[in-house]
């Protein structure tokens, strides 16, 4: 048998030196979003909110049958601590050497009626 030489890693499977990771839950759908630095400078709301609400509808369907939006979410809470202001950047949210757990709470949807209303 010959020593097999050690392949390198897909890019998809490195991480970025600085990059930041989370695990974020909206009812039964949990996903684990990891953030470059470019990404952390921008508000927590656009750099995470908003990708992982597109995320969660693929995977628990439609939100008042259309894709939830960052003004959908009545509550964000990072490590069981209530997030008030959402447009702060996603570095001073996220810690550096560990995952912080992220949970999402979205209003209630708005009925078909009050859609149909706003149109």
């Amino acid at each position: 048998r010959t020593a097999r030489t050690a392949r390198p890693l897909k890019r998809s499977t490195m991480t970025e030196e600085g990059s930041r990771a989370c695990k974020m839950s909206c009812g039964d759908v949990t996903l684990k979003i990891t953030l470059t630095p470019k990404l952390l400078k921008k508000p927590f709301e656009e750099a995470v909110l908003a990708p992982f609400l597109k995320a969660y509808s693929k995977k628990a369907g439609l939100y008042g049958g259309r894709l939830p939006v960052p003004m959908d979410v009545s509550r964000v809470t990072v490590d069981e601590t209530m997030l008030g202001d959402h447009r702060l950047p996603g570095s001073v949210i996220l810690l550096a050497n560990q995952t912080v757990e992220i949970d999402v709470t979205l209003k209630p949807p708005p009925s078909p009626a009050a859609q149909a209303g706003s149109v």
